[in-house]
């Protein structure tokens, strides 16, 4: 239990550090927006082209 909760403590750390590196960063935070909107298109185009049976 005490593995777990040291594992969940070093991860919200990265993570905020990571998203201060983002917010800080226009260059990253634009490559993040251009990779989810990539993302968003290739769902919406294999929607587009699932066939519903």
């Amino acid at each position: 239990m005490l593995m777990t909760f040291a594992v969940f403590v070093i991860y919200g750390l990265l993570a905020g550090h990571f998203s201060e590196f983002v917010k800080n960063s226009k260059k990253a935070s634009t490559y993040m927006q251009k990779a989810f909107a990539a993302g968003f298109a290739g769902l919406g185009v294999k929607l587009a082209f699932s066939g519903q049976s």
